[in-house]
């Protein structure tokens, strides 16, 4: 199941070397393939 564009979603772990917490809320504004064919990665907007 893909998330819709631009939906507004909630992390649901640390990042730590990104500076993002759990729970930050953040805007879902592109999806990535991978390059090994694995689970496509999403592009966040963090505000």
């Amino acid at each position: 199941m893909s998330l819709p564009l631009y939906q507004r979603v909630a992390l649901k772990r640390d990042l730590p070397e990104q500076g993002l917490k759990r729970g930050d809320v953040a805007t879902l504004v592109d999806y990535a393939p991978h390059p090994g064919g694995e689970e496509r990665g999403c592009v966040l907007e963090v505000f």
